[in-house]
């Protein structure tokens, strides 16, 4: 459809736009930015989590999983062979998603819901998914949380401090070890555990659900910004905080989206890409095209009439593009309305799946590692988006066999590890 083509190269987001050695080059350049401490859009925090790790056969360890509204605690046990199973899993609200609590009833919810599981490991690996600073103890401070969990005062507080200090005062069992990491990190550590008898060159933790993130090992020489860390052997799991990489081409479509979220100025490439904002993303996109002339008129008239889409819509259109889903039964649309409908959003998920694709061969390319097919790297994907979109993942799939493989000779390996963030927070929960 050439309408199309020209509407979305004038708008600037034409995934043609979105050049894969250009952006990957941009993403290097910000990874040493954020390694050397110099300004950049990429955090490239440490997680102070090292290649070694000592589980002990038969020992139990638990894993807390605190992300979005759900507070997931488990107690883990290494087997014979050092693979995990879960014994035990309790799912409880948040503290502080159903109402505003203090810092103090935070660390108190936490430590009682934690007391039964401390009678029996003193080991904790605690998965905050929200923004945190990892300290070279692996101890966190927290930087905030999101707006679904409200908890005044808690910004600064130190997780392992404050947890420590509740079970005291609850007289409850204290932990020994205590190792905070966020999902990314334990996703790529759980591929890890899973694999690791396979001889992987490197590890690659890979987010793309509500929001998107990397994470990848990183040689400890080469992370100045921690001039202990740097002066240590071996490497570091690093986390790039990807989402907020802001030096990508995007187009006016792109800016004036911006402007309509919570933070323009931040978090440019996960508002391309993440499953958050693609249903939003693409009610520009439809707007946008109406307004341009992309549709019919009665089809124009229900487009720029709608108010909200989400991803789900997106999705629902994508399985059943002729169905009764919100998209697909708006008032006057054709065939040919729907068709344009259809390519809009499959350009918006070739220029995602590129994105995808340039923070794998960053982390390759920074790395030099994945050129031998016998030690390709293993990425570790999760995410509602990544799995469920089905059109992402065969656009995906396919810049990793073509433009990485063929064109580039990288080669690594994507897996899907079932309840890889709680195994692989148990992972963190024994490392040196």
């Amino acid at each position: 459809m050439e309408a199309v083509k020209r509407f979305l190269l004038e708008m600037g987001v034409s995934p043609e736009l979105t050049d894969l050695d250009e952006t990957t080059n941009k993403l290097l350049s910000e990874m040493e930015k954020g390694l050397n401490r110099e300004e950049s859009s990429l955090q490239m925090i440490p997680s102070y989590i090292g290649e070694t790790f000592r589980p002990v056969p038969g020992e139990r360890v638990a894993a807390v999983d605190a992300g979005g509204t759900n507070l997931r605690i488990s107690l883990i046990r290494f087997n014979d062979d050092l693979t995990p199973t879960i014994e035990k899993i309790e799912r409880f609200p948040m503290p502080g998603s159903r109402e505003p609590v203090d810092s103090d009833t935070f660390f108190d919810e936490l430590a009682e819901h934690l007391s039964e599981i401390l009678k029996i490991t003193k080991k904790i690996g605690f998965c905050f998914s929200y923004a945190v600073e990892i300290m070279p103890s692996r101890d966190g401070r927290i930087i905030t949380l999101s707006k679904e969990v409200v908890v005044k005062n808690c910004e600064g507080k130190m997780i392992g401090e404050e947890l420590m200090k509740a079970l005291k005062k609850k007289g409850y069992n204290e932990f020994s070890q205590i190792s905070v990491l966020n999902d990314t990190t334990a996703s790529l550590l759980g591929g890890r555990l899973f694999c690791q008898n396979k001889d992987y060159s490197n590890y690659i933790g890979f987010i793309l659900g509500t929001g998107t993130n990397t994470a990848y090992y990183e040689k400890n020489s080469r992370i100045t910004k921690d001039p202990v860390l740097s002066k240590k052997e071996g490497s570091t799991v690093i986390n790039l905080e990807s989402g907020n990489f802001d030096k990508l081409t995007s187009g006016k479509l792109d800016e004036e989206y911006r402007k309509e979220t919570r933070v323009p100025a931040e978090y440019h490439m996960e508002k391309m890409m993440s499953g958050h904002y693609l249903g939003e993303l693409l009610l520009k996109y439809m707007q946008k095209g109406a307004e341009y002339g992309l549709f019919t008129d009665a089809a124009k008239a229900s487009i720029l009439a709608l108010t909200k889409l989400e991803g789900r819509d997106m999705d629902d259109f994508l399985a059943h593009p002729n169905g009764s889903t919100p998209i697909a039964a708006l008032p006057g649309l054709t065939d040919a309305d729907r068709a344009v409908i259809y390519e809009l959003i499959d350009a918006m998920l070739e220029r995602a799946a590129r994105l995808v694709v340039c923070c794998y061969m960053a982390c390759a390319k920074r790395t030099e590692m994945g050129h031998d097919p016998l030690h390709p790297i293993l990425v570790t994907a999760e995410g509602t988006t990544y799995y469920r979109c089905e059109l992402l993942k065969q656009k995906i799939d396919y810049y990793i066999e073509q433009a990485m493989r063929r064109d580039r000779g990288i080669y690594i390996q994507t897996m899907q590890v079932d309840n890889a963030v709680i195994y692989g927070t148990a992972l963190a929960a024994v490392c040196e």
